[in-house]
């Protein structure tokens, strides 16, 4: 009786599987270390652009929803040291009914914990008039009714109220670290 010799083809092909399954893990743990690396890299390099202290509009974005209206106000004078006025960008949304009747100039107040409070004098630009989702810009002097300025050295927070929006009193607010540095600069001229 001969023996056959065993076939050494399984074996060969058993290894270069592992052989190859091994590389192409090493392979994607590198390629996943260097994409977190790039993206801290680019993070870094956003933050070494960004100026200490300056907010991004994810800062100063404020939301609330209530009445089936989701509103969102961004505070726009930390973003736009040219602009003399306070200014808010205003965002509606609606899935029922329209948001096209407000009259924000109308509805708005502004107040600080400095004692500031501004009831009229809004000017409202629409910059989207679309019944479900509207957006436009919410102005007003940068003084209140007596000459003083709104936003003063010692101001902590600042408040824009719109009342009766979807049968609900909207509050937005910005806490001191987003008005430091505007203080003195508002209001020297007319606008934008």
């Amino acid at each position: 009786m001969v023996m056959k010799k065993p076939s050494l083809v399984p074996l060969v092909v058993g290894l270069a599987l592992i052989v190859a399954a091994f590389g192409i893990y090493s392979w994607s743990v590198q390629r996943a270390e260097t994409a977190q690396r790039q993206q801290a890299e680019r993070e870094t390099a956003a933050a070494a652009n960004q100026a200490p202290g300056q907010a991004t509009e994810q800062d100063l974005i404020r939301e609330t929803e209530g009445g089936n209206i989701q509103l969102a106000a961004l505070f726009l004078n930390p973003l736009r040291p040219e602009e003399k006025d306070l200014a808010f960008e205003v965002f509606f949304t609606t899935h029922s009914g329209s948001v096209a009747g407000f009259k924000l100039e109308d509805l708005a107040t502004l107040t600080t914990d400095s004692g500031a409070k501004v009831t009229k004098g809004f000017t409202w630009t629409v910059e989207s008039d679309d019944a479900h989702h509207r957006s436009g810009i919410l102005r007003v002097k940068a003084v209140d009714a007596t000459g003083r300025p709104v936003i003063i050295a010692s101001t902590g927070q600042l408040t824009l109220e719109l009342r009766d929006i979807g049968g609900v009193r909207r509050t937005f607010t910005w806490e001191k670290k987003y008005l430091t540095g505007l203080a003195g600069k508002l209001g020297s001229g007319s606008g934008k």
